[in-house]
């Protein structure tokens, strides 16, 4: 059984929390975690180097205008695991101790001991680790090579993996947004084209109709027009908020059977 991150560094209970609560703050969470782990790799590269005189990573997060995620947070708030949600805390510590993740952004990085967020984009040189472009952090000043080399010698037998790189979505893909979009689109065609009479099913509309159909057609039209306020209006609107509640999101099948039951209420 392979050794975490948390196993390999030999970090307490608390500095993996402090170090979790921290890269909640201050890695863009996308893109499989690419920049969770560059942040996880900071915070360990500063503790191989002994950073401001820290090792422990607690004293690292809270050292003073470092890391400003941290800035209004009590010693007492950064080691509480309930700062941030179970969710976050599991989905973050699941990259954080996943040592193949945080090896790749180690040796991507060099070591960073520095990174800067999307603000301070105009700051950064061509060759500074950037995870995600235009979302993430960029990384920079290096350890010098023989602290570098003490944090391979940590990694060692771990194989350096990168994170799945981010997909943007492509025009039509489902999305609960999309899908909300949708049901609003079909809503719209339902009240549009079955209830007030413009649907173009089978091409029903090129067959003359009869007198009765005509009739009928009229006295729903004239009801609908000069009766919007009255009961038999109340029970359109009645089902034009079943449709957008969702009732309306129908198989084609259906349509019809839900036009003719409306028309049985009303007349």
């Amino acid at each position: 059984m392979s050794l975490t991150t948390t196993q390999l560094f030999n970090l307490s209970p608390a500095e993996r929390t402090a170090a979790i609560n921290t890269i909640a703050g201050e890695a863009y969470q996308g893109a499989g975690g690419a920049d969770i782990a560059a942040v996880t790799a900071n915070l360990l590269s500063r503790r191989l180097a002994n950073y401001g005189g820290n090792t422990n990573l607690i004293d690292i997060v809270k050292a003073p205008q470092q890391y400003e995620a941290n800035f209004d947070l009590t010693r007492d708030q950064i080691i509480n695991p309930n700062l941030i949600s179970k969710a976050d805390r599991e989905r973050i510590g699941a990259i954080f101790d996943n040592p193949a993740l945080i090896k790749d952004a180690y040796q991507k990085t060099g070591g960073a001991l520095s990174f800067r967020g999307t603000a301070n984009y105009k700051y950064r040189r061509g060759d500074e680790y950037t995870p995600v472009e235009g979302k993430s952090n960029f990384y920079f000043d290096p350890l010098n090579p023989e602290t570098y080399q003490k944090g391979l010698n940590v990694f060692s037998g771990v194989e350096a993996v990168g994170p799945a790189t981010e997909r943007a979505v492509q025009p039509g893909t489902t999305t609960d947004a999309t899908k909300s979009n949708l049901r609003t689109n079909v809503t719209n065609n339902f009240l549009t084209n079955y209830i007030f009479g413009t649907a173009d099913i089978a091409k029903k509309e090129d067959k003359p109709k009869s007198l009765v159909d005509q009739l009928k057609e009229s006295l729903f039209n004239q009801t609908i027009g000069l009766n919007q306020k009255n009961q038999k209006t109340s029970l359109a609107q009645q089902l034009i908020n079943q449709v957008k509640s969702g009732a309306g999101f129908i198989s084609p099948g259906g349509l019809m059977q839900n036009y003719n039951d409306f028309y049985n209420r009303l007349f």
